[in-house]
């Protein structure tokens, strides 16, 4: 996304019966995330229009990649829910749980596919307002219900307004451009873990992250202090913290030479995802050079 959202949650004021909600935003003088209030007046709109929800809808091969998944998974348990039925076996009706709704888009893939029930929560309520309106002027009003929740504070029970029992499917879009920065995992496997029947699919399953050490003069200025008078010798050696930056391969062209073949660097598995892990990976470079950086893509499954 070019400008993700980042908002926290939303509190009621007692005082003024007023909602409340906390945006995060980059100080562009220190560079660090601040916390800004904005009363229930607060006109959203910018907010939604500069983020990345208009990119994901209009990305039709992503989205067709997640209508085959989601096809796919449906039908599966739908093969299986048939079969029980011929045994004489009670079954439920297909329950699919959509945690981040955002437009409701994938919600209304599963019910197109043949979900009978679909539960979506999303945190941001102005999306939330948004994926009741497109819900309600589809084909599946009566089957798709969005609730304003974060995924962990979800409730499984008869008498709640949640989920009606556990899910037979996840679908999920908290991926961001570096992949784990929306709580994937945590996600997931507190869905797992509380929401969804045992072995249930997950949409998508998984992921896998793969890197590239690359020379770039453009990278490399990225990482040393340059131009300014007065550098101690120092000062000049200090390349800083890590940066990872959001950019397109094709932009940093032609001031870019691989270095190495792209390698794998981790795979996850949404369904099965450890608290926490780490690696370390040896790589041979093609030849002798100035690593600037490294390109990191991923893909999911």
């Amino acid at each position: 996304m070019d400008r993700p959202l980042d908002l926290n949650t939303t509190r009621t004021d007692t005082t003024t019966n007023s909602q409340i909600s906390f945006v995060s935003r980059v100080n562009p003088t220190t560079k660090q995330t601040q916390w800004q209030v904005h009363t229930d007046d607060y006109q959203f709109d910018e907010e939604i229009a500069a983020s990345g929800y208009g990119d994901m809808v209009h990305d039709t091969e992503r989205n067709l990649r997640y209508q085959e998944a989601i096809v796919k998974a449906v039908e599966k348990i739908r093969v299986k829910r048939e079969a029980d039925i011929a045994e004489g076996k009670e079954t439920d009706p297909i329950l699919v749980l959509d945690i981040g709704a955002g437009t409701s888009l994938l919600s209304l893939m599963a019910a197109e596919a043949g979900a009978d029930e679909v539960v979506a929560c999303e945190l941001f309520e102005p999306m939330v307002r948004v994926a009741r309106e497109v819900v309600k002027t589809s084909n599946f009003a009566d089957r798709i219900k969005i609730i304003h929740k974060r995924s962990d504070e979800v409730d499984i029970g008869e008498d709640d307004e949640d989920l009606p029992a556990r899910a037979d499917l996840l679908v999920a879009e908290l991926l961001d451009t570096e992949l784990l920065g929306e709580a994937v995992l945590g996600s997931h496997r507190d869905a797992a873990k509380r929401l969804l029947k045992p072995n249930a699919p997950h949409v998508p399953c998984g992921a896998t992250i793969y890197a590239q050490l690359v020379q770039s003069e453009r990278l490399w200025a990225g990482h040393k202090l340059s131009g300014l008078p007065g550098l101690r010798t120092e000062s000049k050696r200090c390349r800083g913290l890590p940066q990872a930056w959001c950019i397109q391969a094709d932009e940093l062209a032609p001031d870019i030479t691989p270095l190495s073949e792209p390698f794998r660097v981790f795979d996850f598995d949404f369904a099965n995802s450890p608290n926490s892990d780490e690696c370390d990976i040896n790589t041979l470079c093609d030849r002798m050079a100035l690593c600037g950086g490294g390109i990191c893509i991923w893909m999911t499954k």
